[in-house]
């Protein structure tokens, strides 16, 4: 199918799941698929409580950001997004990536931002050092009135602002219920 690796967005890692899951996944694509990779994408709006969940992460991400099956980003850090910014704001989003000596490739969905959408330079201003690259689920879901799922209008908008800004841009699309991205580097 051309794929190179998958999301898996994870709103809870404390489940006893979670952790059997991602060994399962993580091992199974190291040992039969080589050219395939996974990454952790943080559900921070299913996780709920913006002053718990980045702990909750934080071993999850130490244990599998260094895998053979995890993504590296176009700098060769861990790459890692989210569902949400988690109510967080940008200092409390640097000093978190400040916790892992800013060794990773951070690519949120902070869509629930304001300016977000329009990518406002009031945006860019508060959040350009926080993030490596923007990711969009918009054209995944069809908003109200619209039937068409493929409507690039408010990713047209988002990838314009991740050019300007020399940002990456990543898309989320649903294949038979399994997330998968593609990831544009600027």
């Amino acid at each position: 199918m051309g794929l190179d690796g998958f999301a898996l967005n994870i709103g809870d890692p404390t489940q006893d799941y979670v952790r059997t899951t991602l060994n399962y996944m993580f091992d199974y694509t190291r040992d039969n698929h080589p050219d395939f990779f996974l990454y952790i994408s943080m559900d921070t709006w299913a996780a709920g409580n913006a002053n718990k969940w980045p702990v909750d992460y934080y071993q999850i991400l130490a244990d599998f950001k260094g895998h053979d099956a995890y993504y590296k980003g176009p700098n060769g850090f861990s790459f890692i997004s989210t569902f949400a910014d988690g109510g967080l704001n940008a200092s409390q989003w640097l000093e978190w990536k400040d916790s892992w000596a800013n060794e990773l490739y951070f690519v949120p969905d902070f869509d629930g931002t304001l300016g977000y959408y329009q990518q406002d330079p009031g945006w860019w201003s508060y959040w350009e050092d926080v993030v490596d690259g923007v990711f969009s689920w918009e054209c995944s879901w069809p908003t109200i009135g619209n039937t068409n799922t493929g409507d690039m209008y408010n990713d047209t908008l988002i990838v314009n602002g991740t050019t300007t800004h020399d940002k990456s841009y990543m898309i989320g699309k649903y294949l038979y219920q399994v997330a998968f991205t593609k990831l544009i580097v600027a």
